[in-house]
């Protein structure tokens, strides 16, 4: 009796461990991020190498090692390992992808790439992959093709490591599970097209001090949940539509460096109260949109750190009028 209540025991320590296997950065989210529900990847550090598979594996012999993993802890997750040159050659991302795909896994599959050399993830890798929710690239990666990962709704989790220097437009278009997209490590210098468009559940947004060149069009366009995010000091353009109907953002920091901002940037951002903007003459943004902001703004302070006194110019700052809807603060940062 007592045996066979040490072996029960030890089953549901073996399934919990693989539901709330919780690993280092990135992957682990604390409560900082806004919700202590949070998902957590569930790809473990250490593996046991039989449950690798390599890039001329069929795909009857990785869903057999898939269901041996499954068997043992109760979740289905692939892990590849092998080269670069290998991986191009037989095409396993694709294959990977098809099975990903299949009804059969409607659970959920995770993906563990991090053994892996490869530099880029391809156009439209996991487009529309609905069954795809954790992924860990590897520390070698560079290049997140067009559309990479776009329309994969389960996606919870995944890393952006430091080699990471382009993000491709529409990259995680409708990842409507993702909830934290931390790129401040990468050193890409441009957020291109509708990166995060329609990341219904994104929260936090971390952009590294490289972006210079602008931040595209629609890039997290319809982020209904997006309450954080910084605006690089360096960043000069702000394009089109950037902000579009984020309705959760409440407050943004807008740098000195910005001299263009593009058409209807945050409208529909119902409840945004509070800008800065930490430049020193209002003319500095030399190419301003239109409807920046629209009807529904309920923008109450304008802060100006960086000017002491009114000399008349912001009153209508990004074509908003301040002096009857909103109040102007000068000389002081806004409350954190």
């Amino acid at each position: 009796m007592f045996i066979k209540l040490k072996l029960l025991l030890l089953l549901l320590i073996l399934l919990i461990s693989c539901n709330n296997y919780k690993v280092t950065d990135p992957f682990s989210l604390d409560e900082s991020y806004g919700s202590s529900n949070i998902p957590v990847s569930n790809i473990p550090e250490n593996v046991d190498s039989k449950y690798f598979i390599k890039s001329d594996y069929k795909e009857d012999k990785i869903e057999s090692i898939m269901q041996e993993y499954f068997n043992e802890y109760n979740c289905y997750i692939i892990f590849l390992k092998d080269t670069k040159d290998n991986i191009d050659n037989n095409n396993i991302i694709s294959t990977i992808n098809t099975i990903i795909k299949k009804d059969k896994y409607l659970k959920g599959v995770s993906l563990d790439l991090s053994r892996t050399d490869m530099t880029k993830l391809a156009d439209n890798s996991f487009t529309d992959n609905k069954n795809l929710i954790h992924v860990k690239l590897p520390n070698t990666i560079t290049t997140i093709g067009v559309s990479a990962f776009s329309g994969c709704l389960v996606l919870k989790t995944i890393n952006f490591p430091a080699s990471i220097t382009e993000i491709s437009q529409e990259a995680f278009k409708s990842c409507r599970s993702l909830y934290l997209a931390d790129i401040s490590k990468t050193k890409m210098t441009i957020i291109n097209n509708g990166i995060f468009n329609d990341c219904a559940s994104l929260i936090t947004i971390m952009l590294p001090e490289t972006i210079i060149d602008g931040i595209n069009s629609k890039a997290f366009y319809d982020c209904a949940s997006l309450k954080t995010i910084n605006i690089p000091s360096k960043t000069k353009i702000i394009g089109d539509a950037v902000f579009y109907n984020c309705k959760s953002l409440e407050s943004i920091r807008l740098n000195a460096s910005i001299t263009g901002m593009g058409d209807r940037v945050f409208s529909g951002c119902v409840a945004l109260k509070n800008i800065e903007y930490a430049g020193n003459k209002s003319s500095d943004i030399t190419s301003v949109g239109i409807d920046i902001f629209d009807a529904q703004l309920t923008a109450k302070n304008l802060y100006l750190p960086n000017v002491a006194s009114d000399d008349g110019s912001w009153n209508n700052f990004l074509g908003y009028d301040w002096k009857n809807k909103g109040s102007i603060i000068f000389g002081k940062s806004m409350p954190n």
